[in-house]
C-alpha cells in the first residue's frame, strides 16, 4: 500500500488501535490509572505577552487540524472529528513555584482536564517565575513526542511571522505500519513476565512519582545503551529474571517529509541477558530498526474496538485489586528525544535553554533529552516501586555513571547522540 502526503485541513477518520488504547487510559472509575497525558517542558527567558501566545496558538491550530479534535461515537464507531471540538487554550500561571524537578507541586500544572469527547485535548501553559516554562499538556491519544515537537516548532514559526508547514498525513499510525511491513509483532506480552526495575512492590501507596536529573551537556557515546545497561544491572541486583526494555521509535523515519502533530510511534522490546553491555543493547535496537520491527502491527489488537473505553481500561489498567501484584509489560521504558535543536524554538522575545519530557506514568519510565547546555534524565515509576528511597538510589546510579566519565568522553570525542530512536509512544 502506497501512502500519499498531502496538506490536510481536517481530520475525520476512525481511531487507530493504538490511539484507542491511549484514549481508554483512565476512562473507568474502577481503575487507578489517570488519563494518559504527555507533558513537554521548554524552559527559557521570555517577554512574550499572553495575547501573542494566544495568537500563535490560534495560527498553529488553524494549520494543524490534529490539534483540535474530539472523539465521536464509541467502540468500533469511535472517530476523530474537528466538528464541535473545543480549541486548546493558553493558561498563564504567574510566579509559578513548580520548578520542573519532580512531581512535587505539579498539581497546579495538571489541574485542567483534557476531555477527549468534547475537547480541548491540548493545553498550553505559560508558567512565569525566575525563568519561564512553556508547558504543553496533551492527550497521548492525539499526539506523541514527535507530534509535540512539530506543534511547538509551528508555534514559534507563528511567533516569528514565518509561514507554517501544517500537517500532510491523512492516514494513521497503523496505516503507516501496514505500508512498511507485514512482519508479525514481537511485543512484550508473550513469554515470562519481566522483573521490575527496583525490586518488588512495597507499601500500599497509590499513584506515581518522578524526578529529573539534569547534568551539564557533554559528548556521550551510546547514551541509551548505557542507561539500559545501568537499568538491567540494577534490576538484577534484586534477583534473577527477564529484563525487558521498551524503546519507542518515531515511525516518521519510514516516510521522509511526513509532518503531523498526531501519533506516529512504534515500539521495540529488547531483552537483555546477564553480562550483556550497552553495545549489545545498541546492536539489538539497530537490528530491530533494520528489520522494521518498530512498524510490526498486531492484527489481533483490532479486537479491542469491541470493548468500551471503560471496559478496556478496567481490564488492562491498575486496580485496587491488582496494583500490588500486577504483571509488568516491561522492566522499564526508555524514550530518547535525542539532541533537541533549539533554534526552531526561538523568537525575538523568547530564548530557550532546556527541553524535557515528563514521564507518561503507569510503569517505570526514563525520558532522555539533550540540548546545547543540558543532559536530562527524567525517571518515574509507581510509588510502590519507588518506596524506601529506591527511586533516589537509582538516580544516584545514573548520576555516578554519567558524571564520572565526563572527562573521558570529552577526550574520546564521542558523538553527542545515540541514534534514531526518540519520542514517547505506546507501551507507557
Amino acid at each position: 500500500m502506497k501512502l500519499e502526503l498531502a496538506p490536510q485541513t481536517s481530520i475525520a477518520r476512525r481511531l487507530s488501535v493504538f490511539e484507542y488504547g491511549h484514549a481508554a487510559a483512565g476512562a473507568s472509575a474502577k481503575t487507578l490509572d489517570p488519563p494518559r497525558i504527555i507533558t513537554m517542558v521548554l524552559e527559557g527567558e521570555s517577554s512574550v505577552p499572553p495575547a501573542q501566545w494566544e495568537e500563535a496558538l490560534r495560527c498553529a491550530v488553524a494549520a494543524n487540524p490534529g490539534i483540535r479534535l474530539r472523539i465521536q461515537g464509541s467502540r468500533r464507531r469511535a472517530r476523530w472529528t474537528g466538528d464541535g471540538a473545543l480549541p486548546p487554550q493558553v493558561r498563564v500561571i504567574e510566579n509559578c513555584r513548580w520548578d520542573g524537578s519532580s512531581h512535587r507541586g505539579i498539581e497546579l500544572i495538571e489541574q485542567t482536564p483534557l476531555p477527549l469527547q468534547t475537547g480541548p485535548s491540548t493545553e498550553l501553559i505559560i508558567a512565569t517565575g525566575e525563568i519561564t516554562r512553556l508547558i504543553l499538556r496533551t492527550s497521548h491519544a492525539v499526539m506523541d513526542g514527535g507530534g509535540v515537537l512539530h506543534f511547538l516548532q509551528e508555534l514559534f514559526r507563528a511567533l516569528r511571522g514565518e509561514p507554517l508547514l501544517g500537517s500532510n498525513a491523512p492516514f494513521s499510525d497503523v496505516d503507516l505500519m501496514r505500508a512498511v511491513t507485514s512482519e508479525g509483532w514481537k511485543g512484550g506480552r508473550g513469554g515470562e513476565s519481566p522483573i521490575p526495575l527496583t525490586g518488588g512492590a512495597r507499601g500500599a501507596s497509590i499513584g506515581d512519582v518522578w524526578q529529573r536529573l539534569t547534568l551539564p551537556a557533554r559528548p556521550q557515546q551510546n547514551l541509551m545503551g548505557r542507561v539500559a545497561e545501568v537499568a538491567a544491572r540494577h534490576a538484577w541486583s534484586f534477583g534473577p529474571g527477564t529484563v525487558r526494555i521498551a524503546v519507542p521509535v518515531n515511525l516518521r523515519r519510514h516516510l521522509p517529509g511526513l509532518k503531523s502533530t498526531m501519533n506516529f510511534s512504534g515500539l521495540l522490546h529488547v531483552e537483555m541477558a546477564p553480562g550483556e553491555t550497552a553495545e549489545e543493547f545498541r546492536r539489538k535496537v539497530r537490528t530491530g530498526l533494520e528489520r522494521n520491527r518498530d512498524a510490526a502491527f498486531p492484527a489481533v489488537a483490532e479486537c479491542i474496538r469491541y470493548l468500551s473505553f471503560g471496559w478496556f481500561d478496567q481490564m488492562t489498567g491498575r486496580t485496587p485489586k491488582n496494583y500490588l501484584r500486577r504483571n509488568l509489560l516491561e522492566t522499564v521504558l526508555i524514550t530518547n528525544l535525542g539532541v533537541i535543536d533549539m533554534a526552531p524554538l526561538t523568537c525575538p522575545q523568547f530564548e530557550p535553554y532546556n527541553y524535557y519530557s515528563l514521564p507518561v506514568m503507569g510503569n517505570s519510565f526514563i525520558s532522555l533529552s539533550a540540548t546545547g547546555r543540558h543532559l536530562n534524565m527524567v525517571v518515574g515509576m509507581p510509588a510502590i516501586y519507588a518506596s524506601a528511597d529506591r527511586l533516589e538510589h537509582f538516580l544516584d546510579l545514573l548520576r555516578e555513571e554519567f558524571s564520572a566519565d565526563a572527562s573521558d568522553a570529552v577526550r574520546r570525542g564521542a558523538c553527542a547522540r545515540s541514534g534514531v530512536v526518540h519520542g514517547p509512544g505506546p507501551g507507557t
